[in-house]
């Protein structure tokens, strides 16, 4: 079992970044204290920052989008020919995408775990599809080349395709990565990949990336698209002049709150159901275990009546946090007892905490509960995290 289980919270406030990214500061506004415990200091820790959850699907994007920035590099080591050419399909052809993707995958198992105390590689390398990936990676292809293509429409020219395109602003310190930037005359076209579901902070943030384009470049009418692998293409408004000065505005005002509020002292928490059943720092904060709002996230006791799925046919996933009976001796299984019934909680051998840790309580992420006659039974599956606590 790694040590991140053993962590109770953070050690030290964050540091003030030198730069912002949108979903950086969409994440403070969200919750305040999520971000200050995402972004703070935790000893022992790679990097010391709270290590995200990593899922398959966060896996499969990442890939992608490597294996995208390595063909659109290759593209235009090859001379960016024209779309449909016999030059094009010989480098498409030539272009070794199945190899790329293995490359891709097996840098990221050699690097994550190590990186991330979090990952279980089994579990999340073993759910990822190769063919899957290449199959998401010919959609966003081709609908890119016809995107690329309409843009070049009627225009002569050398189109000019710039993969990952960082843009850092001074004033106010914003960051941003653009997954493509086409451009040809003065026709622009910002594009960016999506591998999961659409979501409406995919359009915020495409219109941020379009506001830092046109600080840099003094260009307020780029053609802004967010192209999906299995759903599509959108096509998003560029905001005017006007509401670029307003995005600005906020930015600049969400920066000064953050500086003001965020960095010296534990901010205030916003515990809600949308807010707080993926974060990934949940385990760290005592205002959502404490939260009313929350409440159908938690195994609030057993036999609560809120969860009363528990007690049909399969478990149901909540969180749970239990006292540890001073009598326990850190086996496998430990029995609660409350309000007549009898909890049994079964700790697989790589979860169990360290003979030497005087162990006082346990908060657990996403356990199986399943509800028999005056017992529960509460799980560790692999989707599981475990947290001890000693204070």
């Amino acid at each position: 079992m790694h040590d991140f289980s053993l962590t109770s919270g953070p050690r030290n406030n964050p540091k003030f970044p030198s730069y912002f990214s949108r979903g950086a500061l969409e994440a403070y506004q969200r919750c305040p204290r999520q971000w200050w415990l995402t972004n703070a200091q935790y000893e022992g820790i790679p990097d010391h920052h709270c290590p995200g959850q990593f899922s398959p699907a966060t896996l499969m994007g990442l890939v992608v989008h490597d294996v995208l920035k390595q063909w659109w590099k290759c593209f235009v080591a090859n001379g960016s020919p024209v779309f449909g050419s016999k030059a094009y399909k010989s480098v498409r052809k030539a272009f070794p995408v199945r190899k790329n993707m293995l490359q891709a995958c097996d840098e990221l198992h050699r690097t994550v775990p190590v990186r991330n105390p979090r990952v279980n590689a089994d579990r999340l390398f073993g759910a990822f599809s190769i063919d899957d990936a290449i199959d998401s990676f010919k959609t966003l292809l081709q609908q890119t080349v016809t995107i690329a293509t309409d843009l070049t429409n009627g225009i002569t020219g050398q189109l000019q395709v710039e993969p990952e395109y960082r843009i850092t602003i001074e004033v106010p310190p914003l960051i941003g990565i653009l997954d493509l930037v086409f451009s040809i005359g003065d026709r622009v076209s910002i594009v960016e990949y999506k591998t999961g579901k659409p979501r409406p902070s995919h359009k915020a943030q495409l219109q941020y990336y379009a506001l830092l384009y046109f600080i840099k470049n003094g260009i307020s009418t780029p053609n802004l698209r967010l192209i999906y692998s299995q759903n599509g293409t959108e096509s998003i408004p560029c905001p005017s002049p006007t509401d670029f000065a307003s995005l600005k505005n906020q930015l600049k005002e969400s920066i000064c709150r953050l500086n003001n509020e965020g960095i010296s002292s534990r901010p205030q928490a916003v515990p809600s159901l949308d807010g707080c059943e993926h974060c990934s720092v949940r385990q760290f904060c005592s205002d959502y275990w404490d939260s009313p709002h929350t409440v159908s996230l938690r195994m609030e006791g057993i036999g609560d009546s809120q969860n009363e799925d528990s007690r049909g046919d399969g478990p149901v996933f909540l969180d749970a946090q239990l006292q540890v009976p001073p009598s326990w001796t850190k086996g496998a299984t430990v029995e609660v007892n409350s309000s007549g019934q009898r909890l049994l909680v079964t700790f697989p051998k790589r979860c169990l905490p360290p003979a030497r840790m005087d162990v006082l309580a346990v908060r657990i992420l996403k356990a199986a509960i399943k509800h028999t006659d005056k017992v529960a039974h509460l799980m560790i599956t692999r989707a599981s995290e475990v947290f001890w606590r000693s204070e």
